[in-house]
């Protein structure tokens, strides 16, 4: 199984900050955003990794994560430029060759979401996808799910429809921006036709799969939480959100090389090398004390 992690699009709900910055490179309190999207796919031992991402952050993105020496991850870098940003479902179509004939787990770079339930919900969704070759997504509550894609049911509670930023709220529930997914998708996204908002839809990919009855769906209970981390307001939100657990807790969300050191895709030398490298920094004080 592979992953995909979408980074590309131009960041307009951002400007003018991503006037020079991408958005997936922005910090959420102590770490770079795309490092919230990456933990999900390590969190089900996913290595190999596709990133699709704009012309003017590629360098900086390969910078930061120093050719997943520090991570264990296979990373491949795929470009789309500003210009050529036309929705999901085509930003998907880019890791085609990259994909083959595997299953993949696609996570839009600006996703954020924590629980103590996530990772059953994550196992859930591999599970569902390695043993009966179904798409699977999850759906979790939300203030206002208008602004999101929402799942339409019928009287059995099979999923019927699938809603893209209805002008109506249909109910409280919201697809995040993390997707199980067959190698067919490519096929049904190179079949669909733009949207009304001109865009090629992640929607339209699922509703081929819902037509074929292969697609599963799992209402999240209260615990879990989505933050969709692309406005001014929600990056605000979502560091509060992430300082106060780790105030807390004592735990760091997210430390990629944690979960790599125990997914065991990393040695001690190597989670040494980056305790040096974030030395004098609360994450690599954290860092040390996780060989301890």
């Amino acid at each position: 199984m592979k992953g995909i992690i979408l980074s590309g699009g131009n960041g307009t709900r951002l400007r003018p900050i991503t006037g020079a910055y991408q958005k997936q490179l922005l910090p959420v309190y102590d770490k770079p955003m795309i490092y919230y999207a990456i933990s999900l796919l390590m969190m089900i031992e996913i290595r190999d990794i596709a990133i699709v991402i704009t012309g003017k952050a590629m360098k900086s993105l390969e910078t930061l994560m120093n050719d997943g020496e520090y991570t264990g991850l296979n990373i491949t870098y795929l470009r789309e430029d500003e210009d050529e940003c036309e929705g999901i479902a085509k930003a998907m179509r880019r890791c085609k060759e990259f994909i083959g004939v595997d299953n993949f787990v696609m996570v839009l770079g600006d996703t954020l979401l924590y629980g103590a339930e996530l990772i059953n919900y994550l196992k859930r969704g591999r599970d569902v996808l390695e043993k009966k070759g179904h798409a699977f997504v999850f759906e979790t509550l939300v203030s206002d799910p208008t602004q999101f894609g929402t799942v339409m049911y019928d009287g059995n509670n099979n999923p019927q429809r699938i809603v893209e930023k209805s002008q109506e709220r249909i109910n409280s529930r919201a697809i995040p921006g993390i997707y199980f997914l067959t190698s067919e998708a490519m096929q049904f996204a190179d079949a669909i036709t733009k949207s009304d908002r001109n865009e090629y839809e992640i929607t339209s990919v699922l509703e081929e799969y819902m037509k074929r009855g292969k697609l599963e769906t799992q209402k999240c209970g209260r615990g879990i939480v989505w933050i969709d981390t692309g406005t001014p307001n929600s990056i605000n939100n979502a560091s509060n959100l992430v300082r106060l657990i780790e105030e807390n807790t004592g735990n760091i969300i997210a430390c990629l090389e944690e979960i790599a050191y125990n997914n065991g895709w990393i040695d001690r030398s190597k989670l040494e090398m980056a305790i040096a490298f974030n030395a004098g920094t609360e994450y690599g004080d954290y860092l040390t004390k996780c060989l301890q």
